[in-house]
C-alpha cells in the first residue's frame, strides 16, 4: 500500500480515470463493431457493452479517497480530450487487507469503509475484501 511520497491523492484519481476511460473506449468501439455486425448478418443478440468494472486490491487509505472522489465526481479530470464523462456504470472495489481489521497501509478497515459512505448504491455497487 506504500506507493511512495510522490503519488498524491489527484494523481491517483487521474489512473484511475484514464484506465475507466480506457475501458469505455474500448466498450465503444466494440458496440461499433457490433453494431455494425449485427446490420450485416441481421443477429441483434450481440451486446458488448459494460455494465460494471472491478477495481481490485486497494491497499490504502489515499487510493480510496481517490476512488470515492472519482466516483463522486463523476467527470473526467484527464487532459484527453478524448474522454467523455465518466460512464455511468456500477463499480465494486476489493481492499487488499495485511489483517481482518487493517488495509496494507495500516488504515482501520473501518475507517476505509467509510470513504465509501457517500457514493450512491447505483455507482458501488460493492465492496470487497482480498488477502485477509
Amino acid at each position: 500500500g506504500d506507493y511512495g511520497n510522490d503519488v498524491t491523492r489527484e494523481a491517483l484519481v487521474e489512473f484511475h480515470s484514464q484506465k475507466i476511460h480506457a475501458i469505455q473506449r474500448a466498450s465503444q468501439h466494440n458496440q461499433k463493431k457490433n453494431s455494425d455486425l449485427a446490420l450485416t448478418h441481421n443477429n441483434n443478440n450481440i451486446n458488448n457493452t459494460i455494465d460494471a468494472i472491478a477495481i481490485e486490491t486497494v491497499p490504502s487509505r489515499l487510493e480510496c479517497q481517490a476512488l470515492a472522489e472519482l466516483l463522486l465526481k463523476n467527470t473526467s479530470i484527464s487532459n484527453d480530450s478524448k474522454c467523455s464523462p465518466l460512464p455511468p456504470l456500477a463499480v465494486w472495489i476489493s481492499l487488499a487487507c495485511r489483517n481482518e481489521t487493517e488495509l496494507n497501509d495500516g488504515t482501520p478497515l473501518i475507517e476505509a469503509l467509510s470513504i465509501f459512505q457517500t457514493i450512491p448504491t447505483d455507482r458501488l455497487m460493492a465492496i470487497g475484501l482480498n488477502c485477509c
